[in-house]
């Protein structure tokens, strides 16, 4: 557990500073919480009162140490995969439309659509409307091609087998299913000229196998060259990279 730029002075961010500090170690002494979290020892007292009573925190040692208990892991277990994702490559995300000054979008893939879950269209300079956040893109946008090419060969024909089940055109599947093979040669999906004259370059994940998606930049058609697709590409297939590193230490912490 590890927390940065918690407030000092609400009661939320002293527990958590305490909850913090208690990650770092087996056991700890109430003198020692109140060295690290710097607050006083009847403050200290009372909110590790209320976390033991909360069952997040026990009292067990043989000179009255604190201990986190399951329930804190339990908790962090249960937090959403696509969260997780999230907080990995937004912050790279804001950075890259800084950048290149092109919109970048993150989206996660349903069962017939892949829905925008984060957007930088706020900050960036060159875009064609506010935002897309939301918004649900059809499985043969930019998107939709390279979430489905990070599954497996029995996951894709799953998921085309149920768009076909759910009354999907077989035009429309043969369709995607040959953007998806292109977008797993490649290593990227795109769209070129799709909706409002915007073009796509989106780069998949899978991480930990539980949550397909993709990021895409979108650009302008009219700017649109091999050289920017390459470098666009790039930009983001780096960005998935670090991103995967950050997600793993995350989950790593998050079952340790």
């Amino acid at each position: 557990m590890k927390l940065q730029a918690l407030p000092r002075k609400n009661v939320v961010g002293r527990a958590l500073r305490l909850l913090d500090a208690l990650g770092q170690q087996f056991r700890v002494n109430l003198g020692s919480l109140c060295a690290t979290t710097g607050l006083s020892k009847p403050t200290a007292h009372r909110i590790l009162s209320d976390l033991v009573v909360a069952g997040l925190v026990v009292q067990d040692g043989s000179h009255g140490e604190y201990r986190l208990t399951a329930s804190v892991a339990r908790l962090g277990a249960r937090v959403d995969d696509r969260a997780v994702v999230l907080d990995c490559v937004s912050d790279a995300c804001r950075a890259l439309t800084l950048q290149r000054l092109w919109p970048i979008a993150v989206g996660f893939l349903q069962h017939d659509a892949i829905v925008v879950s984060f957007s930088t269209r706020q900050l960036a300079p060159l875009k064609l409307k506010p935002t897309t956040l939301y918004e649900k893109l059809p499985l043969v946008s930019a998107l939709g091609q390279a979430a489905l090419a990070t599954l497996s060969e029995p996951e894709l024909k799953s998921h085309l087998d149920r768009l076909a089940a759910n009354g999907t055109a077989r035009a429309t599947i043969t369709e995607i299913a040959r953007k998806v093979r292109a977008a797993q040669c490649c290593g990227f999906g795109l769209r070129i000229k799709g909706r409002e004259g915007a073009s796509s370059i989106a780069v998949g994940f899978n991480f930990g196998g539980t949550t397909a998606g993709a990021v895409v930049a979108t650009v302008f058609e009219k700017f649109v060259t091999k050289e920017l697709i390459t470098l666009l590409a790039q930009d983001l297939t780096q960005l998935r990279y670090e991103a995967e590193i950050r997600y793993r230490e995350i989950r790593q912490n998050l079952i340790a």
